[in-house]
C-alpha cells in the first residue's frame, strides 16, 4: 500500500458503502454518479434494491429510484433495463461534474454489456470519484440469492482485475487493511478531489 491516492478510489469489503458515505459528507448531494438506495425487513435481510443519481444518497425528497431487485415476493424479480436506460445515463452524465460516488456497483449491473462499457469508459475518462464495488466474496453471495451463473462472478473478478491494472485506479479492500491506513487514504482522497 502506498501513501499517495488515487482519484478514483474503489471501495471494497464490509462496510465499504457506509465509508464512502462518510467520506463524500455533504458533498453527496452535489456529486455525478449512482446511489443504489437498499430497503430490507425487519430482520435485516435485503428485500428491494432501487438505483438512484448519487445526489440522492443525501436526501432522496424530489428523487424517485427505479427498483432492479425485488425479493419482496419471495423469489426475487429483477430489471436489468434499468441500468440500460437509466444507469448509463447517469454514467455519461457524471462526466461533468467535478466529483462522484457510485454506492454500490456490482449487482445486475455486472450483466448488462451497455452499462459495464459505459463504467469502463468513465474508469479510464472521467472525474475523481469514490466507489463501494461488491467483493468477491459479496459477489459470490449475491449470485447465489439471484440465481445468476458462475459468468456474473468471472464478470466481477475481471471487473476487479482491470481495476488493479488501471492508472489513477486504487481498489481498496477494506477488510485487508487498518481502518488506521484505510482513514488516511480517504483523508488523502478528500483533500485533494473534495
Amino acid at each position: 500500500m502506498f501513501e499517495r491516492t488515487q482519484a478514483k478510489m474503489i471501495l471494497t469489503g464490509r462496510n465499504a458503502g457506509q465509508f464512502l458515505q462518510e467520506a463524500m459528507g455533504k458533498q453527496r448531494a452535489f456529486a455525478g454518479g449512482i446511489y443504489t438506495k437498499i430497503t430490507c425487513d425487519e430482520s435485516g435481510t435485503p428485500r428491494l434494491y432501487e438505483l438512484f443519481p448519487a445526489a440522492a444518497a443525501a436526501d432522496e425528497s424530489g428523487y424517485t429510484g427505479e427498483c432492479f431487485i425485488d425479493f419482496r415476493g419471495g423469489k426475487p424479480v429483477h430489471n436489468t433495463e434499468v441500468f440500460r436506460g437509466t444507469g448509463v445515463r447517469l454514467l455519461q452524465e457524471a462526466m461533468y461534474y467535478p466529483v462522484c460516488m457510485f454506492d454500490e456497483l456490482g449487482s445486475f449491473d455486472m450483466i448488462v454489456p451497455e452499462f459495464m462499457e459505459a463504467l469502463r469508459q468513465y474508469i479510464y475518462t472521467g472525474p475523481p470519484c469514490l466507489m463501494h464495488l461488491l467483493s468477491l466474496s459479496e459477489g459470490e453471495l449475491m449470485r447465489r440469492r439471484l440465481g445468476l451463473s458462475l459468468k456474473y462472478t468471472a464478470q466481477l473478478a475481471k471487473l476487479q482485475e482491470e481495476l488493479k491494472k488501471a492508472d489513477g485506479v486504487l481498489l481498496l479492500d477494506t477488510d485487508k487493511i487498518s481502518e488506521r491506513k484505510r482513514k488516511r487514504l480517504l483523508d488523502i482522497w478528500q483533500e485533494r478531489y473534495l
